[in-house]
């Protein structure tokens, strides 16, 4: 939307390109495991987490809450493409349900571990002690957050009809490589939380497959995302064969 502000230079411009607010979501969503890793690696003051979500109780708290409910505004604020007839689940639906769990991780955090801090304020505070439900909102909003944008890359990225000047210059080797890399990023995400179900029912409670298993299993299927969203806003559309 341009300004009409009287007090703008002439020749102004303060349109807000779309395209590059999007791909925001993906640099930010890439960003986040990779800037957790370096800083817990570096600093005697963060040590490395068995989660992503565990980093909550580390002075990198703030900082990974901010960026975590800024890709869930994002993903609240995302439209996609109109529902196609026949079509199960649109980008609208699946963006909302992604957001819905997001917010679920971001406010309701995991739960602290024997050498965490557990008196930081939370929305947890206002349940009853000991409550059954309180534990179970976290991880369930972490599978819908992920196991969401696992589908909508697998299935919603490629139904899409492909870019009109793409089709115009009869370029199919670069669709069918997109769609391959959806598919690709898709599968990875929704392996990644298969294996973090399968950890959660096959172990006893703490225990993983290997050491801070979750937290690679996150991170993997975040980067996997934020790859996804940046093929489909075009932004690395330049890496693809013409």
């Amino acid at each position: 939307m341009t300004s009409k502000d009287d007090n703008n230079e002439p020749g102004e411009n303060r349109v807000i390109d779309s395209t590059w607010l999007l791909a925001f979501v993906g640099v930010l969503a890439i960003a986040i495991p990779i800037t957790l890793l370096i800083v817990s690696a570096l600093s005697p003051d963060v040590t490395q987490q068995q989660s992503v979500s565990h980093f909550y109780y580390t002075p990198l708290r703030d900082a990974l809450m901010g960026a975590l409910f800024a890709v869930s505004v994002f993903l609240f604020a995302y439209t996609g493409y109109a529902p196609k007839p026949g079509e199960w689940f649109s980008d609208r639906q699946v963006s909302l349900l992604a957001g819905l769990g997001l917010i679920c991780v971001v406010v309701f955090p995991a739960e602290a571990l024997k050498d965490h801090v557990k008196n930081i304020p939370s929305v947890a505070m206002f349940f009853p002690e000991g409550s059954k439900v309180l534990p179970w909102i976290h991880p369930i909003g972490a599978i819908a957050f992920m196991g969401s944008l696992g589908y909508m890359s697998l299935v919603n990225f490629r139904r899409a009809r492909f870019a009109e000047k793409y089709r115009h210059q009869k370029q199919p080797l670069r669709q069918l490589t997109e769609n391959g890399i959806y598919v690709l990023c898709g599968l990875v995400m929704l392996g990644c939380v298969g294996l973090m179900i399968l950890q959660t029912l096959a172990l006893p409670k703490g225990e993983m497959f290997f050491k801070n298993a979750t937290f690679w299993f996150e991170s993997i299927g975040i980067i996997f995302f934020g790859l996804s969203w940046l093929i489909k806003t075009k932004v690395l559309g330049i890496v693809l064969p013409g």
